[in-house]
């Protein structure tokens, strides 16, 4: 199974410009935040309308993109996605990419992740832990699949960037953690599961066998195709 998921934010709940990292209060405080913005970009994933016909609707997507943008680091997403070969971009190449890739997130993953999630019963955030700097949020939820239940993890990497939290990466897979939290994460950080690595392999094969021009005009076909 395929699935491009790709995470919101509500405005209302931004969190603040700073790190709440204390010596009094290490984690704790820091955990609620990381929690509070899975949560909120679930509630806006499941709102997003994936068949928007009328002008309402696609006005409500609009939004809901602009919304996604503000807890999405794109540019961090980029720089990933194209590992050794960012560099190798020109300023202007590097700022078509990234303009690129979100057009062909938002027209392709955003309802993909809608319908997902939406087909998630119980979807709960289970713990978070703070990894090298980063917080995992371990969200899991039960699936049905055929007529079968599954039960479905996700794990989100949140990072601090720029005073602002942001989802940089996302993980996923049918199964249920048996350990801790923290020891269940740090096994899977290697994982070839996780959004960003999955997309760079595929990204650097193109730019391996073709050249960018041809990565640029996939990611065109990709947004025009799915763009209604």
């Amino acid at each position: 199974m395929r699935i491009v998921l790709i995470i919101a934010l509500c405005a209302g709940v931004l969190l603040p410009a700073v790190d709440v990292r204390t010596k009094s209060s290490p984690y704790v405080i820091s955990s609620i935040a990381s929690s509070n913005v899975v949560i909120s970009l679930s509630e806006y994933l499941k709102a997003y309308k994936t068949n928007a016909s009328t002008p309402k609707d696609k006005e409500f997507n609009q939004v809901q993109r602009f919304r996604i943008a503000t807890i999405i680091d794109f540019d961090a997403c980029s720089r990933s996605m194209l590992g050794k070969f960012w560099d190798k971009f020109t300023t202007n190449e590097q700022s078509s990419f990234t303009s690129k890739l979100r057009a062909c997130i938002e027209s392709f993953g955003y309802g993909r992740a809608s319908e997902f999630l939406n087909g998630i019963k119980d979807l709960a955030v289970k713990e978070t832990a703070d990894i090298d700097g980063s917080d995992y949020v371990v969200q899991l939820g039960t699936a049905a699949i055929g007529d079968k239940a599954l039960s479905i993890t996700l794990v989100y990497k949140v990072d601090l960037v720029n005073g602002r939290r942001v989802i940089t990466d996302v993980w996923y897979d049918t199964v249920v953690p048996t350990e801790p939290c923290r020891i269940f994460v740090q096994s899977i950080i290697s994982s070839p599961k996780w959004l960003v690595p999955r997309y760079r392999d595929r990204i650097e094969k193109i730019l391996r066998d073709k050249n960018r021009e041809d990565l640029f005009e996939r990611m065109e076909r990709i947004t025009a195709q799915y763009t209604k």
